[in-house]
């Protein structure tokens, strides 16, 4: 005979069941039950998918929670919504013997505690308080060995292991009989406990946001004032932006989001008082004059005719989105802020779950069938057994564990531990048990901050150009159409720029030529999936000035910025406002309805019927509705797209006036090929780590000289760096090891350093490692102060050529660069006037030009007229080029000077941005 079981376990006691919530609810549904329970071990996270899956099948939900109590361990079920409540607290902070009111405690295992609870039970006791349990992990007996394999992926174990060591648990499955009679006090008790069990809501409860006494005065109070700080040119100007501002402000406050914004701009203002990196905007709340004034972003949308309704839609009752993006090292600062100044219960991270992807599951499932580790990387699901390929299936999005949402915050004035289960943290903010979309039930409002690496780089140079040259930077003042940044950008040396980085925009800027912030915004919004297809026609639009397929006016004209092409959501909005003679409002609702395959057909109709009534004629209503039901697969938010492209104009103006303190920063983190070879066709040169010029851990400039520094030195000790005195000076090669030995410095490690060449000396290194024992032994032993370090007994050595070469070879050894492989010596360039070097092959007219150079990479290709051809790419130092087609015949003698690193003559030609060999000549060696 089935009874109902009491002790559930669902896939969200991570690793320990099979069963997921649709299991479960099927299982009760297939016996007949009424309800469904779920007890997962001290958490909480599957309840809200429990409790929704419930109410849409008809059952009965019952919460509970197997949790640690002293030296025992209890199941707590909640019988009504007193329990419930409880039962969260537990989940938040643990059992509280006092917190058991609605709850039904059963005796699992070890010492009986709380036995004078009014609703106690024992399990399996003879007593007659005793009830039957069974723990259930998963549903029918055959899913054992998946239950296995759980346990063999959390332990990092062989499945053939873990099926030997579970065998007490391969009988812990639902679907089976129980074994008691049903007269049995074991089997009432079962229905006297699910007897007590009512059926409550548990979403009645709600969030708020009341922080403020008067948040609706407060936030036009704060408007009003920030309005008065800007300088506008005339009356008119003023009368536009007051009207704009009241506008939003009484959409704003009918709306009850006053508390949001106040919320919001407290926390971007304490940022920025508190020298935190905040973005100029991200998304929609750009088009919001009211966030503007606020200092909430810092993009004008008047100035830039963006929309408040992309942001706010007044006929639409979602809460808007304000995401905020700060510099990811400085972001926790913020959110210490929040709690501190909310309170710990009225703000909290929320969790995410991560889940069993295809190929990390296969990886898992290889690994615990006993694949070697060299071969996980090559597994496939092609060469899985049956078997295999079965519990891949199954375990296909199954939760694997917990982490963090990257950005949101919840935060609410009713305190959250009443509201939802948390993760209590000593010494950081709490984590909400449920994720974000599950905690939209209660009402509660997530508030974005998103870590943003770029605004930690432009922070950090910044704050350095303030520093050592008594700066202050305001971005205000800055001009966001220098013509000498937009050179940089169209010259190719665009990375490390925000957005501007990958090798295709990088094409399409140098055939764009952009020379405005609007040029940057439309640059990365037309360079996106669907939105590319216009690159093409963008391009002839802008150096042809071809009309061909525009749209009439008066709508070409208010498309100038793109070009004549619909690239931006508020394009669409304005078009559709226009024809339909609508407020923004309802355009904005119109666009949101083009992107739904149901809906289209009733908006070309509307489109139509109201173009048509306002006296548009058909032929241009059909030219425009192909624009419009187009744009639906791409359209971008033009408000993005202008708050991204100031980051990216920021990190252009720093690196066009300030390049050193802006690779001194990329460094720190990027030491790539890419890297090195564009900041040497900057000007600058690298050296090998030297001393009084290197840092232990970044890279140091001294005029156009970079120094590597000692980190990227292969095999140092650990030892040494804690040791090595970075800002010591010092007379002589023989002063320094003195010193350094002193210090306690091994001897392996100054036998690097003199290999490199990191001592300046006038004997050549090999010198100095003859004679270490030496200097080293008279160093550690003679501690007088006016031993003089001549009395040493240094021997002289002999320097072949043969150690020369060695020597040569040490800096490429231990630090995995050689700097000197593709090096040529400037007195060349001097002899010949003709010449250029390498490095300057981007900025090359479109003539012939001699460049002395070598090879780094040669591969054959096929023209699109099916001739061969070579791909070459040529090298100096740490500078790589662009491809450069060579069409010749001497391409034997090329790859003889790739592989013997010979220098090469090469003359190009450039046609446009097409590079071609049409004369080359090897210098043997």
């Amino acid at each position: 005979m089935y009874h109902p079981p009491l002790f559930v376990r669902s896939n969200f006691t991570f690793l320990k069941s099979t069963l997921r919530v649709e299991d479960i609810l099927d299982f009760s549904l297939s016996q007949g039950y009424k309800h469904a329970l779920i007890t997962d071990f001290k958490n909480s996270y599957a309840w809200v998918n429990f409790y929704k899956s419930c109410k849409k099948k008809g059952l009965k939900p019952i919460f509970g929670l197997e949790v640690n109590y002293l030296k025992s361990i209890v199941l707590l079920i909640a019988f009504n919504k007193t329990g419930y409540e409880n039962l969260i607290r537990t989940s938040t902070y643990g059992l509280s013997p006092h917190q058991l009111e609605g709850i039904v405690v059963i005796h699992l295992d070890g010492e009986i505690t709380l036995s004078e609870h009014s609703h106690f039970y024992v399990a399996n006791s003879k007593e007659p308080n005793g009830v039957y349990v069974r723990e259930n992990k998963f549903l029918n007996k055959e899913d054992y060995e998946f239950f296995c394999l759980l346990r063999s992926i959390e332990n990092q174990s062989l499945l053939s292991e873990e099926l030997e060591l579970n065998r007490h648990f391969s009988d812990d499955y639902l679907n089976q009989e129980c074994p008691y009679d049903d007269s049995s006090h074991l089997v009432t008790n079962i229905y006297q406990i699910l007897d007590l069990c009512q059926d409550y809501e548990i979403f009645d409860s709600s969030g708020k946001l009341q922080f403020f006494r008067d948040s609706n005065e407060t936030l036009r109070q704060l408007s009003d004032i920030a309005l008065k700080r800007f300088n506008f040119d005339s009356n008119e100007t003023f009368r536009v932006y007051r009207e704009r501002l009241d506008l939003e402000l009484s959409i704003v406050i009918q709306k009850g989001f006053a508390d949001y914004f106040l919320i919001v701009q407290e926390a971007v203002s304490w940022a920025k008082n508190n020298g935190i990196c905040i973005g100029p905007g991200r998304g929609s709340v750009c088009g919001s004059l009211l966030a503007y004034v606020l200092g909430i972003t810092e993009v004008d949308p008047i100035k830039y005719v963006l929309y408040f309704e992309r942001f706010l839609n007044p006929e639409r009752e979602i809460i808007p989105d304000i995401d905020i993006d700060i510099s990811n090292n400085k972001r926790h600062l913020l959110l210490e802020h929040l709690r501190d100044r909310y309170g710990p219960d009225h703000v909290s991270l929320i969790i995410t779950f991560s889940t069993f992807k295809s190929k990390n599951s296969a990886r898992e499932i290889a690994r615990s069938f006993g694949l070697p580790k060299e071969k996980l990387d090559f597994v496939s699901e092609n060469n899985f057994s049956n078997k295999q390929k079965d519990l891949l299936r199954r375990i296909s999005d199954f939760p694997k564990n917990s982490s963090v949402h990257a950005a949101g915050v919840i935060i609410s004035s009713t305190p959250l531990s009443s509201l939802v289960p948390l993760v209590v943290k000593e010494n950081s903010l709490n984590l909400t048990q449920w994720e974000a979309d599950d905690l939209k039930e209660l009402n509660l409002i997530k508030f974005d901050f998103l870590a943003l690496h770029h605004l930690s780089v432009m922070d950090e140079i910044v704050n350095n150009i303030q520093e050592d040259l008594d700066l202050d930077l305001d971005w205000s003042e800055i001009d966001e159409n220098d013509p000498k940044v937009y050179e940089l950008l169209i010259s190719g040396k665009t990375s490390f720029i925000f957005q501007f980085d990958s090798p295709k925009i990088k094409e399409l800027i140098q055939k764009f030529k952009p020379s405005s912030l609007l040029d940057l915004a439309l640059l990365s919004a037309i360079h996106r999936p669907g939105a590319s297809d216009q690159i093409p026609t963008l391009l002839n639009r802008k150096f042809s000035n071809s009309q061909q397929d525009s749209l009439p006016e008066p709508f070409k004209s208010k498309l100038g910025d793109t070009y004549g092409l619909i690239i931006y959501q508020e394009q669409v909005m304005q078009i559709i406002s226009q024809i339909t003679s609508s407020h923004f409002g309802y355009s904005d609702n119109f666009r949101r309805n083009l992107s739904d395959p149901n809906k289209i057909e009733e908006c070309s109709k509307t489109f139509f019927d109201k173009g048509l009534k306002n006296g548009y004629s058909e032929k241009d209503l059909s030219l425009i509705w192909g624009y419009i039901s187009k744009f639906a697969s791409y359209g971008f938010n033009k408000s993005h797209a202008v708050a991204y492209a100031i980051i990216s104009y920021r990190l252009l103006w720093l690196k066009t006036y300030y390049p050193q303190y802006f690779y001194k920063e990329i460094l720190d983190f990027s030491d790539s090929a890419e890297c090195f070879s564009e900041i040497q066709s900057s000007g600058f040169n690298f050296q090998y780590p030297k001393l009084g010029h290197s840092l232990l851990r970044e890279f140091s400039f001294s005029d156009n000289t970079i120094y590597f520094p000692l980190s990227k030195v292969i095999k140092l000790s650990p030892h040494f760096f804690e040791k090595f005195p970075e800002d010591k000076k010092y007379s002589s090669i023989l002063e320094a090891l003195k010193h350094l030995v002193s210090l306690k410095i091994a001897k392996e490690d100054l036998l690097i350093l003199i290999r490199i060449g990191f001592f300046a000396s006038k004997e050549h290194p090999h010198f100095w490692v003859s004679n270490l024992d030496e200097v080293y032994s008279f160093s550690l032993f003679v501690r007088e102060d006016n031993q003089s370090l001549f009395d040493l007994n240094l021997n002289d050595v002999e320097i072949t050529d043969e150690i020369k070469k060695e020597y040569r070879a040490y800096p490429s050894k231990y630090l995995g660069i050689d700097l000197d492989k593709w090096s040529l010596n400037s007195s060349v360039f001097k002899k010949n006037a003709s010449l250029k070097s390498i490095i300057s092959l981007p900025d090359q007219k479109e003539t012939s030009q001699k460049y002395l150079a070598f090879l780094s990479s040669i591969k054959s290709a096929k023209s699109s007229a099916g001739k061969d051809f070579w791909w070459l790419i040529f090298a100096e130092r740490l500078y790589i080029s662009q491809r450069v087609a060579y069409f010749g015949s001497e391409i034997k003698s090329l790859q003889e000077a790739l592989s013997m690193n010979y220098a090469v003559l090469a003359t190009i030609d450039r046609n446009k941005d097409f590079f071609t060999v049409s004369k080359v000549k090897v210098f043997k060696r």
